[in-house]
């Protein structure tokens, strides 16, 4: 199993190899990252082959090149499934209304929970105790009508989907909580505002690190489910209290 994600060029190697009919060679994997506009030294491909080898995702064949082992096609298969589902929910994101953001808030409640139930064990204590620092600092925002507590939100939002190990879930994750979507967080500071829940939003998030502290992974991701459904509940309610006009202006200048 990878104990951490891959990053370019590793993965467009790792997918290299997989779309080949044969062994992949250092000059080999050198053109076809040219032509996907990869300019990498044969000496760093090398090193990068040498890395897939210890993690046990690509294996020599004498000299002829490369070829994935069996977790290697897992892992590959994987990353190229994420790779189209990050183009389908690229041309599907677009927040405009009250609908799109209950459309966002439930596209997370679906794999933010997963994120926290994954985090849970993977989590250092120093992971930890960043995320505990963010919690300090939503909430001493949270009083300061000058500060906008959205951003150290979704700061522990974006850290908690970081120690996920899924690579399709990571490239979903990296979806949902993207920086095209920062106007929607700060379009949700008001209505959190309304409903005077910013302080409720740091309990929530501490009784999340609690159960990622402890590996409790059920409970970590039941809590981000529950703190997800409240705030899609707000929203909703902001709705059909006459806010849709509001969000859309908020949304319009946020943008």
């Amino acid at each position: 199993m990878v104990k951490s994600p891959l990053v370019e060029p590793a993965l467009k190697l790792l997918l290299v190899i997989r779309e080949s009919t044969g062994p992949v060679g250092t000059r080999v994997a050198r053109r076809e990252l040219l032509d996907q506009g990869l300019d990498l030294s044969e000496s760093t491909i090398s090193r990068q082959l040498r890395d897939l080898d210890e993690l046990g995702l690509t294996v020599s064949v004498g000299t002829k090149g490369r070829v994935l082992t069996p977790a290697g096609e897992a892992y590959a298969a994987d990353v190229a499934t994420a790779g189209e589902w990050q183009e389908l929910l690229r041309a599907t994101t677009a927040v405009k209304t009250t609908h799109d953001v209950l459309n966002l808030l439930k596209a997370r409640r679906a794999v933010e929970p997963e994120a926290a139930r994954e985090a849970a064990g993977t989590a250092t204590e120093e992971d930890v105790a960043r995320l505990r620092s963010l919690i300090r600092r939503h909430a001493a925002k949270v009083p300061n009508k000058s500060m906008a507590p959205w951003q150290a939100a979704l700061e522990f939002h974006r850290t908690v989907a970081s120690l996920a190990m899924n690579p399709l879930l990571k490239v979903m994750l990296g979806v949902v909580l993207s920086k095209s979507f920062e106007p929607v967080e700060a379009a949700l500071d008001v209505i959190m505002e309304s409903h005077g829940d910013h302080t409720r939003d740091v309990d929530d998030h501490s009784a999340v690190v609690d159960a990622i502290a402890e590996g409790n992974s059920e409970l970590a991701a039941k809590l981000m489910q529950d703190h997800l459904e409240q705030v899609t509940l707000r929203v909703s309610s902001f709705s059909n209290n006459g806010g849709d006009a509001i969000l859309a202006r908020l949304l319009t200048v946020m943008a």
